[in-house]
């Protein structure tokens, strides 16, 4: 793998998280592969018809801020790779008269596998488990 190859990859995984945090669902469905699959909170949302659809359902006054932390990219094909990094993933709830300070709401091991379709890294598998809960959760 090359380094741009590698550095591609960390671009689409931190991508993804940019766009969720920022509510940019657009932009968060584009990194995945038309046939992609996320496995999230317990279901399996396969296509980027369900992903696009729960990403909808997102409230607006739900702010999330999620780290990225320890990646480690792997290649396996030519045009297929792995992305395994932990995530720390807070959140808060905005409402009218002032904003709650963001909550730890835990740690997760997290695996992408990523598809090169000839123009770009999309991912083809998202999926995570926990890892660690929040302090007095």
């Amino acid at each position: 793998m090359t380094t741009t190859q590698h550095l591609d990859c960390l671009a689409v995984v931190h991508g993804f998280f940019d766009a969720l945090d920022m509510h940019a669902h657009d932009r968060a469905l584009a990194l995945f592969a038309a046939d992609g699959v996320w496995e999230r909170q317990g279901n399996t949302l396969a296509g980027r018809a369900a992903i696009g659809a729960a990403l909808e359902q997102r409230s607006p006054q739900r702010r999330t801020f999620h780290a990225v932390c320890n990646p480690v990219v792997s290649q396996e094909s030519p045009n297929q790779a792995t992305v395994r990094f932990y995530l720390m993933a807070y959140e808060t709830q905005l409402d009218q008269d002032c904003s709650q300070p963001l909550t730890p709401i835990g740690i997760r091991r997290c695996e992408d596998r990523l598809t090169h379709d000839g123009h770009t890294w999309r991912i083809v598998h998202k999926a995570s488990q926990a890892h660690l809960p929040p302090a007095g959760r």
